[in-house]
């Protein structure tokens, strides 16, 4: 088989028909070095090739269980992607989810912001952060009417793909600190004297001496 190859890759070359024993030799060994390059190029080829499929089965997972939700949007907000921990903080199956617009998610009353953060974000390629109230139902065991999220999105900038990359948080906890705090410093404040009832009382403490 090498010396049928080695005498064609001679006749291509121009060569006499007439080889001699040295010269099929030389070439069928020329050719031997070449399978063997081609073999380990393929073993090389096919290493990559495992340890790319690894890698983006990694990259996959962390993707999909992070616990931050993770959408691509149109620029109209239609849903494109959704990893598993965007589609259980909306409540739906990610099937579900996909082509249709985020906002059919927003409490009511932020459709308006949100569509203006929309186009700030399209409109800037700087990473755009805003904070929405999203619709509640069973939660944590808990029926709620809305929770927050803070959200942070960019804009996709690769000549293909013309909408932006979207992180969503889940903030309910802090919000319902903050508040809890805003409450407490009010009751404070209120409880608090004024300056004339501070001289009041200080003029009082005068006269008792």
């Amino acid at each position: 088989d090498l010396r049928r190859h080695a005498e064609n890759k001679v006749r291509e070359k121009g060569r006499s028909d007439s080889l001699s024993d040295t010269d099929v030799m030389a070439i069928c060994h020329e050719l031997e070095v070449h399978q063997i390059e081609l073999e380990m190029q393929n073993e090389e080829l096919m290493r990559l090739q495992s340890e790319l499929v690894a890698s983006e089965e990694k990259y996959r997972d962390l993707y999909e269980f992070a616990p931050v939700g993770y959408f691509t949007l149109e620029s109209s907000g239609q849903i494109r992607e959704a990893n598993l921990t965007g589609a259980s903080l909306l409540g739906t199956e990610r099937a579900r989810l996909l082509n249709h617009r985020f906002q059919a998610h927003l409490a009511r009353g932020s459709l308006q912001e949100f569509d203006a953060f929309c186009s700030r974000v399209m409109d800037s390629d700087e990473k755009q952060t805003a904070v929405f109230p999203l619709n509640g139902g069973e939660r944590r065991g808990k029926a709620q009417d809305y929770f927050w999220v803070l959200v942070e999105a960019r804009a996709i900038r690769d000549g293909i793909h013309h909408g932006f990359r979207m992180a969503v948080i889940d903030i309910t906890e802090r919000k319902h600190m903050e508040e809890e705090i805003k409450e407490r410093l009010s009751l404070i404040h209120i409880s608090e004297p004024t300056r004339p009832e501070r001289i009041s009382y200080a003029v009082f403490c005068l006269k008792k001496k």
